[in-house]
């Protein structure tokens, strides 16, 4: 019990001190991911926008503050950007998912990850942790810690200059 609180403190408190963005070049990982609403949904299936992966946990504090963020540039650009969170509650929280979802008004894409999955990104030490991916499915940035929506959007304009217009 003791390591398992140790583990979610340092989840939490290590994006204050982790480098918070870099540009990366990896591929999306072609993977089957379960839903939270149930069903598995490949991560190729999201090619077609640009796409924003946020790796989340409902007792994650940073994560909370971020989501609402999410939300607004979602429901902004819904027709630009495919924002997909994925959750990596452990199964003592998992139970909470659907009730958060919808007291957040997360109506994005929601998956249920675990480290396997974390792995084949290239490692998330602590959450929140997005990752942008172009249109052909290539992750070309990660951002580790709490991101509002200027932010993102500031980001987003500088990597895609046509997609999304100062």
């Amino acid at each position: 019990m003791r390591i398992y609180r140790v583990l979610i403190l340092s989840l939490i408190l290590l994006p204050l001190f982790a480098a918070r963005a870099q540009q990366v070049s990896i591929e999306t990982p072609d993977a089957k991911v379960l839903s939270v609403t149930g069903g598995e949904v490949s991560l190729s299936d999201f090619k077609d926008k640009i796409t924003l992966y946020d790796f989340w946990a409902t007792w994650c504090p940073p994560c909370r503050e971020s989501i609402p963020h999410l939300v607004s540039l979602h429901q902004e650009y819904k027709d630009k950007i495919n924002i997909v969170g994925i959750s990596l509650d452990s199964e003592d929280t998992a139970g909470q998912i659907p009730g958060f979802i919808k007291r957040y008004n997360m109506e994005y894409h929601q998956l249920l990850g675990d480290f396997k999955l974390t792995e084949k990104f290239g490692g998330v030490k602590a959450i929140p942790t997005m990752f942008i991916a172009d249109k052909t499915g290539k992750i070309i940035y990660k951002h580790v810690g709490f991101s509002n929506k200027e932010d993102l959007l500031k980001l987003l304009r500088k990597l895609f200059p046509d997609e999304f217009e100062g």
